[in-house]
């Protein structure tokens, strides 16, 4: 089963998400009413679930390692909020490791295939499969929180069998690789990013043109940029690569940073918003200095 495994073995071998791990039931929820003697109920102790937290402004939560079943509540909901406002966005908050590829893409697809748009935010971390899902949202509507981190690599997985049917096994893991990379470019190809990067996707678009596409023909300007961004995304996602908000937003992959001091409001207490200037600037700061001082990667 293809999948991703936190942790990698060698360059090839580059895999992220616990969902090694099983997930435990979804939480029960709480009586509508009990008396003032009645005992709290006890929090459930859960592993990945999908939230809806707030169903009356659209917001999903998807927490934990991306699974079937996580993916099937996950895409009922979008497909009732859908049906009840086609117009109106739908937020996805994530804090994922990864999982199951086949999930995340059922998961994927389904967003494609909605008429309403879909806006991502992830705190905390979306690696993997999960960053899949923060690249799919509405073009310009991609959020981060500052100290979020995403994470791009290859998928992995395992076979059992002869050696035709683990060779088959292996080209499966070596397409999903390709596509994976398809994916986060055709994402990015419209996206803001650095001059730095853009410059190396026209390096790489001035090393293509030497060649012909493998489709045959000519190149036309946007399969030529496409393919150089997948080009770029899949050399570096030999190995689990880490990025912080600003990187992430430097390469196409995020559209917005939500730093604390961008929620101020006139009405909120002047030593509360002096606190979160504070933070926000340390916020600034210290992804600056991770973005400058980060080795570049060899595939570049």
């Amino acid at each position: 089963m293809l999948e991703d495994r936190k942790g990698a073995h060698s360059a090839f071998d580059a895999v992220a998400g616990n969902d090694n791990q099983s997930s435990a039931p979804a939480p029960t929820t709480a009586p509508a009413t009990r008396t003032a003697s009645a005992p709290l109920p006890t929090p459930p102790n859960y592993f990945n679930q999908v939230v809806s937290a707030a169903p009356q402004e659209r917001i999903l939560i998807l927490e934990g390692p991306i699974t079937q079943e996580l993916a099937i509540t996950l895409r009922l909901h979008l497909l009732r909020m859908e049906a009840a406002s086609p117009d109106e966005p739908i937020t996805i908050m994530i804090n994922s490791g990864g999982g199951l590829v086949t999930a995340g893409m059922a998961i994927y697809d389904t967003i494609q295939s909605l008429e309403c748009p879909v806006n991502t935010y992830v705190t905390g971390m979306a690696a993997s499969m999960a960053s899949i899902l923060l690249v799919a949202g509405t073009p310009g509507e991609r959020r981060a929180a500052p100290n979020a981190r995403i994470m791009i690599h290859q998928p992995s997985g395992g076979s059992q069998g002869n050696a035709t049917e683990m060779g088959i096994s292996q080209n499966e893991i070596e397409h999903t690789y390709r596509r994976m990379a398809w994916v986060y470019a055709a994402h990015a190809f419209d996206a803001a990013k650095s001059p730095a990067f853009d410059k190396k996707v026209a390096d790489k678009m001035a090393d293509l043109q030497k060649t012909a596409p493998t489709s045959g023909g000519t190149w036309t300007p946007d399969t030529l940029k496409m393919t150089a961004l997948a080009h770029l995304y899949h050399a570096v996602m030999k190995q689990d690569y880490f990025l912080y908000a600003e990187e992430a937003k430097d390469m196409g992959l995020i559209d917005k940073i939500e730093y604390p001091d961008m929620n101020i409001k006139p009405t909120m207490d002047p030593k509360r918003a002096k606190i979160l200037h504070r933070i926000a600037e340390a916020e600034r700061l210290a992804n600056k200095h991770h973005r400058d001082n980060r080795p570049e990667p060899s595939a570049f």
